[in-house]
Formats: C-alpha cells, structure tokens, sequence
C-alpha cells in the first residue's frame, strides 16, 4: 500500500514539481543536443547562485532526505549552460529516471520553467522520491539520468552517486 501511495505522489506530482500555467510536457523533436547539463545540489544562502551549485561527480555522497510525504528522497538541481540569445526563462521538460541495486522508484517528469541566473539555466530543485523505506537506500548507489526538453536544445546527463544516512 505505502509503495503504490508513493507511486501516485510521484506521478501525480506535488507541490513545486506541478506543471506551472503556460508550460507544457515537450517532445525532443530535432533540437539540438548542444548543452552541457549538470546535476547538483543548490542551497539556500546569499552568496551568487553559482557559489551555492555543487555538481555532483561520480561516486559523491548524497545524503537521503525525509519527504512530507513519508518517502526517502534526494533533492538534485539542474544547472544547463546558456546561449547569449536565451531568454530569462524557458519551459522545460524533464525526464529524471533512477537506477539502483537497491528499491527505488523508476523517476519521473516534470514540466515547468527554468529559470536562467548568469550563463545558467536552472531547473529544481527536484523531490526525487525514492522509497517509503530508508533502511534497504542507506549505502546504496543511485543512478540519475536525466534529460532536459525545451524548444531550443534537448541535453542530457547522469551520475552515480552513494546515499548515506537519511536526515
């Protein structure tokens, strides 16, 4: 029961991952893959943005996070390069999908804006729900993959990183 409720929040989408007015889920139709796309961890703070973005390499810790929701989650960002020309925001799609030796859920898409700081994009961060359960996440390794639809390029990118201790 818990792992299908977890399945609805995932696919249903929640909070900040739901669909803005305007945007809406993109095909890669022929865009060009001409991007480099970064997953990372952004915090909060007052130094520039491009102090607070920490990509994550592989092999990295990540440390598991408790959801509102009950479920164990990581929180990656987006950071995409940007072209002169590129507006201050763009709608994009995102394909997130997991693997793991340990039970995690599949991934998911969103659609919404990012939002362009500098000679950045950035999209998140992301509730990427895992599991309802942390004990069988804790040491596990986590792939990430994923791919970033807009009107304008269609990037992609993946890491492996290790979960620690759930906070």
């Amino acid at each position: 029961m818990k792992r299908a409720l977890l399945a609805l929040v995932v696919l249903a989408g929640c909070g900040d991952d739901s669909p803005p007015d305007g945007c809406r889920f993109l095909d890669s139709d022929g865009q060009p893959d001409d991007r480099v796309v970064e997953i990372g961890t952004l915090v909060s703070g007052t130094e520039p943005i491009e102090e607070r973005f920490t990509p994550w390499a592989d092999e990295d810790e990540q440390t598991l996070i408790l959801g509102f929701q009950g479920g164990w989650m990581v929180q990656p960002t987006l950071r995409i390069n940007a072209l002169a020309d590129d507006p201050a925001s763009l709608c994009t799609t995102v394909r997130l999908s997991n693997e793991s030796d340990a039970r995690v859920e599949s991934g998911l898409e969103l659609a919404r804006e990012s939002t362009r700081v500098g000679d950045h994009h950035y999209f998140g961060p992301i509730n990427n729900l895992l599991n309802d359960e942390v004990d069988g996440l804790i040491n596990a390794d986590l792939t990430v993959d994923v791919q970033v639809i807009t009107e304008r390029y269609s990037s992609g990118d993946a890491v492996t990183v290790r979960l620690t201790g759930g906070t």
